[in-house]
């Protein structure tokens, strides 16, 4: 009787371990904060970011003076930042800067300031393309460097939203905005 139930934990255990490998990978929740005015920011909600279509996005990578490109899969980030706001009183409308925070402490604000306009960017095939293409910024549960192997979690959720302009230098290096492990995305308002 001992070797028959042994057997049957044995069983179990191998299924459930299978079927949690099967499993699709969760993502952890991000974060929505208010913050009016000078006060200090309060949580108005966390929310799960769900896989969409790829997207490409551009960056000037001023470390190389060249492009860079990425595919991302992720939600659309205008439409989680209006879902966080249900109820606060406040609309997207309403929001001066945008801040995202990654777990490891990484925060935009160190670099300077995101509006909500900023994040209605564009991509560019190259520094000479003009007009770029409107990209929409998301969160992504997914990416990968363009055209290059399979999508990956890895890094996410992580944000992404295109560049204000073709012609390269600091103001169109908006990798440096996208934070990898993204935790917490701050909604500032009445600045």
């Amino acid at each position: 009787m001992r070797l028959k139930s042994g057997k049957i934990i044995g069983i179990l255990f191998g299924m459930a371990l299978m079927i949690g490998l099967m499993a699709p990978a969760a993502f952890a929740s991000v974060t929505f904060q208010l913050q009016d005015g000078s006060g200090a920011p309060y949580t108005l909600t966390s929310l799960d970011p769900t896989t969409g279509d790829p997207l490409t996005y551009s960056s000037y990578y001023c470390n190389q003076g060249t492009y860079k490109y990425y595919d991302a899969k992720g939600q659309n980030l205008l439409s989680m930042i209006n879902t966080a706001l249900t109820g606060s009183g406040f609309s997207s409308g309403d929001v001066d800067y945008v801040e995202f925070i990654g777990s490891d402490g990484y925060d935009t604000d160190d670099y300077g300031a995101i509006t909500l306009g900023d994040l209605s960017g564009y991509y560019y095939y190259s520094p000479t393309t003009s007009p770029g293409t409107a990209v929409a910024p998301i969160i992504a549960t997914q990416y990968r460097t363009r055209d290059t192997g399979d999508f990956s979690p890895a890094n996410c959720p992580r944000n992404f939203y295109g560049q204000p302009g073709p012609t390269g230098g600091a103001d169109e290096d908006t990798m440096q905005m996208w934070v990898k492990g993204l935790s917490t995305v701050v909604l500032k308002v009445n600045q």
